[in-house]
């Protein structure tokens, strides 16, 4: 992971979703942005490794919905949207070990 990389937090409104059971659950939440620029021909290996790390973020119990996107005008740049119940939950698993494994493994292969 090279470039601006960042995590912006922004209290929401989500969309409605299957996920969300109760309107009070769905007027508390969070989005997290994590800003990536990975390098070049290495597009597909970020794109695979955020796949398998999706599970442990779906597991997280406070967590939502998490995206990859991808910028259609550089498309080395990526963000991952991230929703979660609270600033707290996802403070938590940003300073997991986990999350450090996957951080440092990037640094050192995309």
């Amino acid at each position: 992971m090279r470039g601006d990389e960042g995590t912006v937090v922004t209290a929401v409104r989500p969309r409605p979703s299957l996920k969300h059971k109760h309107l009070s659950d769905r007027l508390r939440m969070v989005t997290i942005g994590m800003y990536y620029e990975v390098l070049e021909g290495k597009e597909q290996v970020f794109e695979k490794a955020f796949a398998s790390v999706l599970g442990a973020i779906q597991a997280a119990e406070e967590h939502r919905v998490s995206r990859l996107l991808r910028d259609v005008f550089a498309e080395r740049s990526y963000v991952i949207m991230s929703e979660w119940t609270s600033e707290q939950a996802s403070n938590d698993f940003i300073r997991s070990d986990e999350f450090a494994r996957v951080v440092n493994w990037g640094k050192e292969q995309v």
